[in-house]
This record gives structure tokens, sequence and C-alpha cells, in this order.
């Protein structure tokens, strides 16, 4: 994308699929995804549109933890990694803190602490420029 700070679908579903390229991981395996979720009109449509073309409009569960700790500039997406390694270690999907408008009701987001299978975990993060990136996240199991 041109603009340095409006985010690009395209770009996002780059992110995605350079994320699960070289692994056996298939899209529709992902238990719940950490969006990067800064909650601005032109975010929310670009993560909206890419979740729906990347997972075939069958969304797993989605948060974000900007809602409760602000942006935290690039510390944000350590936090959604911290926040999905929870979700992996207790089943428990947080919150998105401040949700009040679904308009992307398909990207299946909660104000509310969800116990959910956990496997397999997406954290997406989004930077100016288009300095996009995933990170997928799976339980392993000694």
């Amino acid at each position: 994308n041109s603009n340095m700070v409006e985010p690009s679908t395209q770009g996002i579903i780059n992110s995605l699929n350079n994320c699960l390229k070289g692994t056996e991981i298939k899209s529709k395996e992902i238990s719940f995804v950490y969006w990067h979720g800064t909650g601005t009109a032109l975010n929310d449509k670009s993560e909206g549109e890419a979740a729906k073309i990347f997972f075939d409009g069958k969304v797993p569960c989605g948060a974000s933890t900007k809602g409760s700790l602000g942006h935290t500039m690039g510390a944000s997406s350590g936090f959604n990694i911290l926040a999905a390694c929870h979700t992996i270690l207790t089943g428990k999907l947080l919150p998105t803190a401040r949700l009040n408008n679904l308009a992307f009701d398909f990207m299946n987001l909660s104000n509310q602490l969800r116990t959910i299978p956990t496997e397999i975990g997406l954290c997406v993060a989004l930077g100016f420029g288009g300095i996009n990136t995933s990170l997928v996240i799976k339980k392993e199991y000694e």
C-alpha cells in the first residue's frame, strides 16, 4: 500500500500466508486469533476483510489486547503474544475490552472471557508502511 498509515487487506493476507508457509498448519486448524485490533475504521475494515478471505468465511474466535492496554507501540504485538501463550496454557481467550460495535461480528470477538479449545493460535501485528507480521503458536505435548 502506498499510504504510510493505511492498512492493506492484501498486506495482512500476505503476512498470514507467509506465517503458515513451510508449516503443515492449515488456516482451518487455527483455534483463535489475537488481532492487531486498533479499533480504527480503516484497520478494522482491513483486518475484517483479510480475516474473511484467509479463513474462507469461517473466522475462529478472536481477541485483541489493545482495548485494555492501549496502543503501546511496538510492545503491543508482544502483549498479544503473551496473551496467546496464556490462552494456549489455560484455554481462556481474553476479552476484548471496550468492544462496543460489532460491525464485524463474523470475527468472533467478545468482551467476555471465553473458554475455548486451544491447539493453535495466531497473532497479527501491523506496522507503519506495511511492516506486517503474523506468528503461529502451537501447543506441544510431551
